[in-house]
């Protein structure tokens, strides 16, 4: 894991404090060692203990055991520079290890030296997240720091003092020697300061930077609502908008099973006035017929509702379905009608399908009901060069002089539309429907 700028000044003022403590820390220790053997050496230990309360013991196991505890802090600080930002329980943990480590080390230099307890805190300050408890752990630290001082605890206890291991030399080196340990002590708390202001400084950049983190998330949620509303009215507008469509639909299908099938009636019983005198046994068989077209033109336009799907589509396949389209007007209104198709197979998806059976039922209904049509030509074929099916009605109608979209034609540019298809018309001599579908051609058809 990458370390911020921050993290890394953390870190160092860190090391700084740390390296001033272990100084004094291990530089203490070894001056009561140093001082002890020579006091020894000059056998001048029955003065030395006439003049002093408490001596430490054994002055190496003191060097040790402040030694041993000043690695294990580093060695925890170590750890937890590793674990930053994962782990937080160990480095609770940790924490908790360097202040008992830390006050060990006080205790066994006799309190003589508590910068240590600094160390321990200024790492707390780094690892807490939680800013409202600054003030308790601040609090909680100045009160270890002044009631482990030397002079209060001297009051109470007996303890060794360090100024009475340094009145063992002369006045000049006597001098030298407070001049040092006071230097240390107050840089130890000149860099406690330093390393608190630094962590404070970082820690009030990254507020700053969580803060403007917040007021662009609260940006980028009000976008995103705003966002949200545009793309709710966009679907409610989309589903008018197909709801439309979904209208228009049935419309065209009501229209094209209707207008196809009142078509062929109303030729049919043109064709049965004309035969009313003559042959009344034709009128009766015309009526039968003209009986079964509406029923089955009834049920067209239910399926037709309920499904926008012929329900010839639904029982024969689409070659089957036009031809029985083509004998029944044939049937019923008396006109010749010609179908041919060069396709192999006429099967396609059910979109394909239901356009092209609309459209050649559209185009039969035109011819009859607006052309009054003998004749209506129907041709399906494939061109091998562009791999489109083309579909062509024609018939010898009265045609028109000027071609008006109406309905009719409306619905079928919009059918051969949706398959992003082409379509023409032409009236001479008659009416004319040329078609260009690019059919998505199945296996059959590689």
């Amino acid at each position: 894991m990458k370390k911020t700028i921050a993290e890394k000044q953390n870190n160092l003022a860190l090391l700084l404090l740390y390296g001033v403590c272990f100084v004094t820390a291990v530089s203490a220790a070894g001056f009561i060692w140093i001082t002890t053997d020579r006091i020894l050496s000059q056998y001048e230990a029955r003065e030395f203990l006439g003049t002093i309360d408490r001596i430490p013991g054994d002055s190496f196991h003191v060097l040790l055991w402040v030694s041993a505890c000043m690695v294990f802090l580093g060695m925890s600080f170590l750890l937890r520079l590793r674990l930053k930002g994962r782990g937080e329980r160990l480095i609770f943990w940790s924490l908790l290890f360097d202040f008992i480590v830390g006050f060990c080390a006080v205790a066994v230099l006799d309190f003589n030296y508590n910068g240590i307890l600094l160390w321990v805190f200024a790492n707390i300050l780094v690892y807490v997240r939680k800013n409202r408890l600054w003030p308790i752990i601040t609090g909680v630290g100045i009160l270890s720091y002044t009631f482990t001082g030397f002079e209060l605890i001297s009051i109470r206890m007996r303890v060794f003092d360090i100024a009475d291991y340094i009145h063992v030399y002369g006045s000049s080196t006597q001098m030298y020697l407070f001049g040092v340990w006071n230097f240390l002590e107050i840089l130890t708390l000149v860099s406690f300061i330093g390393c608190c202001l630094v962590i404070i400084v970082n820690k009030e950049e990254e507020l700053e930077k969580t803060n403007e983190l917040y007021a662009q998330l609260a940006v980028a949620n009000e976008n995103l609502k705003q966002a949200n509303e545009e793309l709710s009215d966009i679907m409610e507008e989309n589903a008018k908008m197909v709801q439309v469509r979904e209208r228009n639909r049935i419309a065209r299908e009501i229209h094209d099973t209707m207008g196809h099938t009142l078509t062929g009636i109303a030729a049919g019983i043109d064709a049965c006035i004309a035969l009313s005198d003559s042959s009344p046994e034709l009128v009766k068989q015309q009526l039968r017929v003209l009986s079964e077209v509406s029923r089955k033109g009834i049920a067209d336009v239910r399926h037709s509702v309920n499904e926008l799907r012929p329900d010839a589509l639904e029982r024969l396949n689409l070659e089957t379905a036009i031809r029985q389209m083509v004998d029944n007007m044939q049937q019923v209104s008396g006109t010749e009608i010609s179908f041919s198709c060069s396709v192999p197979v006429l099967k396609f998806d059910e979109d394909e399908e239901a356009v092209i059976y609309r459209v050649i039922q559209e185009s039969i209904t035109n011819a009859l009901r607006h052309g009054h049509a003998s004749k209506i030509w129907i041709a399906i074929d494939r061109k091998e060069w562009d791999g489109k099916l083309h579909l062509s009605i024609s018939d010898n109608g009265c045609g028109c002089g000027e071609i008006k979209e109406g309905f009719g034609i409306r619905h079928i540019r919009e059918r051969i539309r949706m398959l992003n298809g082409k379509v023409s018309f032409a009236s001479d001599g008659g009416f004319r429907v040329e078609a260009e579908i690019p059919i998505r051609w199945g296996e059959e058809y590689d």
